[in-house]
């Protein structure tokens, strides 16, 4: 028998209509940014007014005194951002958290500060005269004669002296900061003897 080629043709590709690439489904507005919105960035005054004699504190002595005050390259008193931002972080620790603390003001190295601050310097042209305290350790509790070598001559700010400075921080933040600043009581060295007593206020720009 003979053999019969059979010429089968091949067949019909049905493929079908190219599939489309999904649309992308709008992202919600969490989904977009799940941070916390701290708001525009705003400037504020800050404003101390001495309430009793300061020592703000420059950590060295000289010209016949034991500590002489912390001042500007104009030899004005100055009251130095780091001394207020520590004041600052100590309120925000004791009325918050150690966590807000680090929010507010940052963690070395690891988080951005919320609050930048200025030094506060003298309002007034005129430098005012110093006041010098002199102190001395007594001998023993019952006995106030005073004990050899122990007399120390400090260098104070007088009361009622006016320093401003500014600050920046997000407006979601001004509140916070107005509490923080009704907390501090006092500022420089010898605070426990009543020295240093100081009214903080804050007002926009």
């Amino acid at each position: 028998m003979g053999q019969h080629n059979k010429h089968h043709k091949p067949a019909a590709s049905h493929r079908g209509p190219t599939p489309q690439p999904a649309k992308p489904t709008p992202q919600t507005e969490s989904a977009k940014d799940n941070s916390p919105k701290r708001g525009a960035w705003v400037r504020y005054k800050i404003t101390a007014k001495l309430l009793s004699d300061a020592h703000l504190g420059s950590g060295v002595g000289g010209q016949g005194l034991h500590a002489l005050l912390a001042r500007d390259s104009q030899n004005r008193p100055v009251i130095w951002s780091t001394h207020l931002e520590g004041l600052l972080r100590e309120a925000a620790r004791a009325l918050f958290s150690k966590q807000e603390e680090e929010r507010l003001f940052g963690r070395a190295g690891r988080t951005r500060q919320q609050m930048v601050l200025t030094s506060l310097y003298l309002v007034q042209k005129e430098s005012p005269p110093s006041r010098v305290w002199r102190s001395t350790a007594r001998e023993s509790f019952d006995n106030r004669a005073p004990k050899g070598d122990t007399l120390r001559a400090i260098e104070f700010v007088p009361q009622g002296t006016v320093f401003e400075g500014q600050v920046e921080l997000p407006e979601t933040d001004v509140e916070q900061l107005k509490r923080l600043l009704q907390e501090v009581e006092s500022i420089g060295h010898g605070r426990a003897s009543g020295a240093g007593r100081v009214s903080l206020s804050l007002n926009k720009i």
